[in-house]
């Protein structure tokens, strides 16, 4: 599962009004986060946090879906 920003201009607003780094660290933060952007197509689920209301929501619907599958392999 991999949760990811709306976009590096999202996460980047945000990064910077918490201002609990310095800007080295938030360029070494958001190079990175480039890098696992890139990934996430190779991830099974990908929930993008652009509300936190809707995405704690969508965060437990798929744990109740893949709990549902895998009760129902076992049975």
């Amino acid at each position: 599962m991999f949760i990811r920003p709306p976009d590096l201009r999202t996460l980047t607003q945000r990064l910077k009004k918490r201002k609990s780094e310095t800007a080295e660290q938030l360029k070494t933060r958001l190079k990175r986060a480039e890098e696992e952007l890139a990934c996430a197509g190779e991830y099974d689920y990908v929930i993008v946090n652009d509300r936190l209301d809707q995405s704690v929501g969508d965060l437990r619907d798929l744990v109740h879906r893949i709990k549902e599958t895998q009760s129902g392999e076992r049975g």
